[in-house]
């Protein structure tokens, strides 16, 4: 991922802050900051879900590389291999469903975050485009 853990946690923070105080934007600028941030943000969310997509991959060919191992049992007995070592290559198959059911977890976490921050921009563009024409109708007071 491209963004350090705590950068991320400063754009979530300083949104939270904004979200308090929803008239802190006084113009477009600020708006179109906060929102490239976010943008940033969502793109290295993106990237996240990619890597851990690849990991659950790389479960399912351990998975069938364990299950291999199984069906061919004879040819541990063939090899006099202790028995000890192949029922352990066979236990080591939870060590990745844990793993897979933590990065399952963190997956779904992350989706919910990510359609907050989803949100929040949303109605960050929409703040955008009042201010605009806020801006522009006191200009139009002043000339008139």
């Amino acid at each position: 991922m491209n963004v350090p853990l705590n950068n991320s946690r400063d754009i979530l923070n300083s949104t939270k802050s904004t979200m308090n105080q929803p008239d802190q934007f006084k113009n477009p600028y600020e708006i179109d900051e906060v929102s490239d941030k976010i943008q940033k943000f969502l793109r290295d969310h993106s990237q996240f879900i990619e890597r851990v997509s690849s990991l659950s991959e790389f479960f399912a060919e351990y998975d069938s590389f364990i299950q291999y191992l199984k069906e061919n049992q004879i040819i541990f007995q063939i090899l006099d291999i202790d028995k000890k070592i192949f029922s352990d290559l066979v236990i080591s198959k939870m060590i990745p469903v844990l793993i897979k059911d933590s990065l399952e977890t963190s997956r779904e976490l992350s989706y919910k975050r990510i359609q907050r921050l989803e949100k929040f921009d949303e109605a960050l563009s929409k703040s955008k485009h009042l201010i605009q024409e806020k801006i522009q109708l006191e200009k139009n007071f002043e000339i008139s």
